[in-house]
């Protein structure tokens, strides 16, 4: 579950970046 959390959490933040670009 912690590595899917945190692919999770880190593909959020690639989104985020993107969005915010």
């Amino acid at each position: 579950v912690e590595a899917v959390s945190e692919a999770f959490e880190n593909f959020q933040l690639k989104t985020y970046g993107i969005k915010a670009q």
